[in-house]
């Protein structure tokens, strides 16, 4: 009876074993180590990099390059998937990764033409704007290259490898996230329908109505000096609880 309970107890720590080290292996073994120094040869000098208590990186660089290539590793560290996923929505290939059910929202995105706005937008590029998009573009590609068993758990989940970043994806997300914040042409269009179908009795009833703006109110809204707040850009001086050099 004792061997047997022995037995038992062995088998039962074997097995929390292998669950901590599979629970371990697939989802902390690709968290970053925020306090590691790491030597990359597209720098040109020491950069130091800050994360505040809200996770926001504060990047210290001497000089432009680096400090665009320490942004788009430290972006490949944090958001490597999400950004994968601008990747396959602004070139309209989800389908090609995740199934033939998104089929049509590939079809939306090249008729949306992101990607050829951005090619557009890439030939015509001033030098100083391609050179700073172009560190960007090393410093995420960097991170993935210097770090190929630390991918997010996604890339395993859907059998793929990260994209690599271009100048392009860049521009093409600019352009998703303008459309993203451009929500005006949904109301305009539904307002479109229904003056088309409904009486202009109706459609009025629907509209606010906005003439306290040509009365008293529009003339009273002057600025109250005591409530008005001076911001001057000077370094974050909160706390940093992480840190790390790379």
């Amino acid at each position: 009876m004792n061997t047997f309970i022995k037995n038992l107890l062995l088998v039962l720590i074997l097995l929390l074993g292998i669950t901590g080290l599979g629970i371990y292996w697939t989802f902390y073994r690709t968290l970053p180590n925020y306090e590691a120094t790491h030597t990359l040869q597209g720098l040109n000098e020491e950069v130091e990099i800050h994360w505040d208590s809200y996770g926001v990186p504060h990047i210290y660089a001497k000089n432009k390059d680096d400090l665009y290539y320490s942004l788009g590793y430290v972006h490949a560290q944090d958001r490597l998937w999400q950004m994968t996923l601008t990747q396959m929505a602004s070139e309209g290939r989800l389908a090609e990764f995740l199934g033939k059910d998104l089929i049509q929202a590939d079809l939306f995105q090249r008729t949306l033409g992101f990607w050829e706005t951005a090619k557009q937008m890439e030939a015509r590029l001033p030098d100083s704007t391609r050179r700073i998009l172009q560190r960007y573009t090393d410093g995420v590609n960097s991170y993935v290259q210097q770090h190929p068993n630390q991918l997010p758990l996604e890339y395993t989940l859907v059998d793929m490898e990260p994209i690599p970043w271009t100048v392009t994806h860049s521009l093409a997300l600019a352009r998703m996230i303008a459309w993203e914040l451009n929500i005006a042409w949904k109301n305009e269009l539904s307002l479109a329908y229904l003056s088309q179908h409904l009486s202009q009795q109706q459609f009025q009833e629907l509209l606010p109505n906005n003439e306290f703006l040509t009365s008293a109110g529009k003339n009273n809204l002057k600025a109250d000096p005591k409530n008005t707040r001076h911001v001057a850009g000077r370094p974050c001086t909160q706390k940093s609880v992480k840190s790390g050099r790379i």
